[in-house]
């Protein structure tokens, strides 16, 4: 090496022994010197801090270590310069923000004197606020004269008056664009202009089916005013007759069809004949029937007469509606005539009730024959019959409000239900009782 003006610096490690006992940096020195010469920097040293060896240790230095280690003395080198400028550039920012702190103060401290000379300081009167009181009352005097012009103008009368100006104005600005809305739906391209026409032959189409179904209405009103009762008749009055054969199986009677017999009168009243058996097997007793399907009321005489043309000893009234009853079994649709010997009876197959109801005045209908033909009445309890009947009677009464809760089937269940247990019943007792009299 050259001579070496500047001198030499070396590093000079620190012994062994010593290192156990050394601080952190005194431990890991390097060792060896370093010269400065115009040709450059000689070093010649040894590195034992832990970093640099473990660097080296995994070839951070390359294949060519003298080079890496001039790398990497110029990048801390650069380093170390911009650690330096940054430190000018937050001293700098410093002196910028200390200078803009005086400038805030000082011109607080002019603002506030300024604004204490301009609303006064102690007892003097400054400029601002004469100035505040002079604009107010004149804003103030011009608010009053306008809003007392305001007040005239609106209440203001006649043709020219404000607030009939502005009605005239609304209402035709109203009907302008109520006429303009319509007027764009209404027009052949217009939405519901194109709807409609489109329309149109649907609605020819409706009014075509309106007619026919408005002739089929008329030609039904016309068969329906024109119905034959007698053809009626024959629909309805075979299927009862049949049903009361039915049921008249199970006593072991017999019904007989008569209708287009002449009776002894040569009338031909009493449209079928029940045949009772008795212990003997004969048929001895006889029920006249009457089926009546059309609105004429029938008399009590009428039935009377129907039971003198077929030699019976009770007579059974089967109605298709209320109105052909006796007037005083209308309203219930059954009723007993303990003199006459005669049940009447509307006969709804249609209603739940309807079979119980005839085999219940079928049923009544025998006892009226078997009593009429008794030996003696004073051997049969009348009242206890009587009592019987109002018993019937009661609890087909009760088969109408029956009727009236099933239209709310879903909340009358439970009045359906204590109604049909009463009917029940009652039913079983009065017969059981009227059989019992009548064996």
């Amino acid at each position: 090496m050259g001579p070496n003006p500047k001198g030499v610096v070396m590093a000079v490690a620190v012994k062994a022994g010593v290192n156990g006992s050394a601080p952190e940096p005194a431990r890991f020195a390097a060792t060896g010197s370093v010269e400065v010469d115009p040709d450059g920097v000689h070093i010649e040293a040894t590195f034992v801090h832990p970093d640099i060896v473990l660097y080296a240790e995994n070839g951070g230095l390359g294949a060519d270590p003298l080079g890496s280690v001039q790398s990497l003395l110029v990048a801390g080198i650069a380093a170390s310069r911009n650690a330096g400028a940054y430190v000018l550039a937050e001293e700098a920012k410093q002196a910028a923000e200390s200078l803009r702190t005086v400038l805030l103060s000082e011109a607080e401290g002019h603002i506030r004197a300024a604004l204490r000379r301009a609303a006064g300081e102690a007892e003097e009167e400054g400029g601002f606020l004469p100035e505040v009181d002079r604009i107010v009352t004149a804003g103030a005097k011009s608010v009053e004269a306008q809003a007392d012009r305001l007040t005239k103008e609106l209440k203001g009368a006649g043709e020219d008056g404000l607030p009939q100006l502005i009605e005239k104005r609304v209402r035709r600005a109203s009907r302008d664009v109520v006429e303009s809305i319509l007027q764009a739906a209404l027009a052949s391209d217009g939405a519901l202009g194109v709807r409609l026409a489109h329309q149109s032959e649907s609605v020819d189409k409706l009014r075509e089916d309106l007619s026919k179904i408005h002739d089929l209405l008329v030609q039904a009103k016309i068969a329906a005013e024109h119905v034959d009762p007698a053809a009626a008749g024959r629909d309805w009055q075979p299927s009862v007759i049949a049903e009361v054969a039915r049921l008249s199986l199970i006593t072991g009677d017999r019904v007989e069809e008569t209708g287009d017999q002449p009776g002894p009168g040569r009338s031909k009243k009493g449209d079928a004949v029940l045949h009772l058996a008795n212990a003997n097997g004969d048929s001895t007793l006889k029920v006249a029937i009457e089926c009546r399907t059309g609105k004429e009321r029938l008399t009590i005489a009428e039935l009377r007469k129907a039971k003198e043309n077929r030699s019976a000893a009770a007579t059974l009234l089967l109605a298709a509606q209320a109105c052909a009853l006796p007037k005083d079994a209308e309203e219930l649709g059954f009723r007993t005539y303990w003199e006459e010997r005669a049940v009447v009876l509307h006969h709804d197959a249609d209603r739940a009730e309807g079979g119980l109801l005839l085999a219940t005045a079928l049923q009544v209908a025998r006892m009226f024959a078997q009593l009429a033909s008794a030996a003696s009445t004073g051997e049969i309890n009348q009242e206890v019959l009587q009592a019987n009947l109002r018993r019937l009677e009661k609890c087909l009464s009760k088969l109408k409000p029956l009727r009236t809760s099933a239209t709310g089937i879903e909340t009358e269940v439970s009045r359906i239900r204590r109604y049909a247990q009463e009917i029940e019943v009652e039913l079983r007792g009065a017969l059981g009782e009227l059989a019992g009299l009548a064996a």
